[in-house]
């Protein structure tokens, strides 16, 4: 399922979004503790760090 990106300015673009998505997720996390990010609230709802690791994942799987 992996798609290779072999054309520089398609790397490009894939950088950008990874940091743009990054960047969003870490402001809206901003306000917590390193504690609360592990915390799984309810069964319904993973920890924010659960969502940064996904967020990466999928970047690292589907464009590599």
């Amino acid at each position: 399922m992996s798609t290779h990106f072999n054309n520089s300015h398609n790397e490009h673009e894939l950088t950008h979004c990874f940091k743009s998505a990054r960047s969003q997720s870490m402001a809206i996390i901003k306000q917590l503790s390193a504690e609360d990010c592990q915390l799984q609230a309810m069964p319904d709802a993973s920890p924010s760090k659960w969502h940064l690791a996904h967020t990466t994942w999928f970047f690292e799987y589907v464009f590599t």
